[in-house]
């Protein structure tokens, strides 16, 4: 039995429900040739750089192969889009944070202040240790 799409168990096509119905995936990727002949703006050189030794040309996008998309994610090679881009709403718990990134109004601003990082470079035992072991080569704690 269903109602408005929805099921017992839920959408029959969770990940359909989310996504955009403006966004569409490229099916195919262009050669570097084809995309010289379109009239890229890039030189020969930087569209060779691109190529990757066992995905080819990679631009973030699957594709529709499986495979690829494995093999992209192990890579940490992503689709250059924001989330809002591409899906209605956040799906789970773990993808608020990237549609609440994305507000219009947040951007450009100075809203975040980034932590200052400055590790030690050593602490008060090793200096000790150090300058105990210039004095007494054979020093042991």
């Amino acid at each position: 039995m269903e109602w408005f799409g929805l099921t017992t168990y839920g959408y029959p096509d969770s990940i359909k429900y989310l996504m955009r119905e403006d966004y569409k995936e490229p099916t195919k990727q262009l050669t570097v040739y084809e995309e010289l002949a379109k009239g890229s703006k890039k030189r020969f050189s930087e569209l060779v750089t691109e190529i990757d030794v066992y995905l080819g040309r990679t631009d973030g996008y699957s594709h529709k192969s499986l495979d690829r998309l494995k093999k992209m994610r192990r890579k940490g090679v992503v689709a250059p889009l924001g989330p809002t881009d591409k899906y209605r709403y956040a799906g789970t718990e773990a993808q608020n944070f990237s549609f609440w990134k994305e507000d219009s109004v947040l951007q450009n601003s100075d809203w975040y202040k980034g932590r200052v990082y400055k590790p030690k470079v050593a602490t008060e035992v090793s200096q000790y240790l150090h300058k105990a072991k210039q004095v007494d080569k054979h020093f042991k704690m």
